[in-house]
């Protein structure tokens, strides 16, 4: 797969010399879900593990102009969680556990939401937290700029090359068979998205997945520049964020 995660893969074991490395992709980069990706570079979670993985996500995007080069557009505009009245205790104790991890992160009561974001509407919001450090970036360029730093290492970038089946003997892998033909592989990374779950079950695993369709609707707003924080609304379980367009 080459999304943001394939592409993002092959450059850290390219990276740490992890012999030769091949990417396939059967489109083009970041074709699939990662090009319809809102991008948002948020910390807030509540699994300990996953909190730690998106501040040294986060930190990384904060110099990945420097590290890679390309157009990853990583913008810092911070990010802001609304929460209703019956989730406001599990707020306050997720912002608790991730303090405790070292995020920095603040509780916001809803009178003063509007030095965030001006004209705001607080109908509703009993508390919100705020990231500063957190953002958004540019899913396909971030994509391209991986995959590109990754070739320059010496990975092989096969795109537009489909994977048909992964080849089994004996328990073990020993190919994977594409439209162009077969490489020879003890090691496979599948970073296949949604399409993940159909290549692996013929050899018997089955990985807990379940595709979902999001709608996402563009609006230009003379209001919301590209420095305004993302918003999301738990309660209402909707987001917006800014593009870099406007």
């Amino acid at each position: 797969g080459g999304g943001v995660n394939g592409s993002s893969i092959a450059y850290h074991l390219a990276k740490r010399g992890f012999g030769k490395i091949v990417l396939v992709e059967k489109n083009a980069l970041a074709s699939g879900s990662t090009g319809k990706s809102a991008g948002i570079v948020r910390q807030h979670y509540s699994n300990p593990v996953i909190i730690q993985m998106v501040m040294e996500s986060r930190k990384f995007f904060e110099g990945i102009a420097e590290e890679l080069g390309g157009y990853p557009g990583f913008v810092q505009n911070g990010f802001l969680l609304l929460v209703a009245e019956q989730e406001k205790e599990a707020l306050k104790a997720n912002v608790a556990a991730q303090r405790d991890l070292g995020l920095e992160v603040d509780l916001v009561p809803p009178d003063e939401l509007s030095r965030f974001f001006p004209g705001i509407n607080t109908e509703g919001v009993a508390l919100a937290s705020y990231e500063d450090t957190s953002g958004y970036a540019d899913p396909h360029g971030t994509s391209v700029a991986f995959a590109e730093k990754a070739k320059k290492l010496g990975v092989d970038l096969q795109l537009g090359c489909q994977v048909l089946r992964l080849l089994v003997k004996n328990d073990a892998i020993y190919g994977v068979e594409t439209d162009r033909g077969v490489i020879e592989t003890q090691i496979v990374v599948n970073a296949a998205g949604p399409w993940g779950k159909e290549l692996v079950r013929p050899v018997g695993i089955e990985l807990p997945l379940i595709p979902r369709r999001l709608q996402e609707t563009v609006v230009k707003s003379g209001d919301y520049g590209t420095h305004n924080p993302t918003v999301i609304d738990l309660h209402q379980l909707v987001y917006f964020k800014p593009e870099p367009g406007g």
